[in-house]
């Protein structure tokens, strides 16, 4: 069984921190690619902290009357394919608190870019 160690507050940023992604560059270029063909703007992701940080899930979210709403209802595993198969529900409890914006995204993969 892994080890949680990942905060429910993290965000894109904590996960890169965490260090235990083989291709980090990768993992922000699929959320990012994601996030631009979300069919709403302004879209965000949330991360999934179930797991040790090795191979995050996340979601795109976005607002609808002040209420948050996951897109098409489905989750993305960490090679950006939909995914359905967690013991999760996509609106469940594992999901971090806190949500990324695309151009926290962008920064992120811009400054990961610029190191390899």
């Amino acid at each position: 069984m892994k080890s949680k160690t990942v905060p429910k507050d993290s965000t894109v940023e904590t996960m890169l921190a965490i260090g235990k992604m083989k291709n980090p560059a990768g993992w922000l270029q699929r959320i990012h690619h994601r996030m631009v063909l979300s069919e709403r703007q302004p879209c965000f992701v949330r991360i999934g902290v179930d797991g040790d940080g090795s191979r995050p899930s996340f979601k795109i979210v976005y607002d609808e009357n002040g209420i948050e709403i996951s897109q098409i209802n489905k989750a993305y595993d960490y090679y950006g394919n939909a995914s359905f198969r967690y013991d999760k529900s996509v609106n469940g409890s594992g999901w971090s608190l806190v949500r990324s914006d695309i151009s926290e995204v962008e920064i992120l993969l811009e400054k990961i870019s610029s190191k390899i």
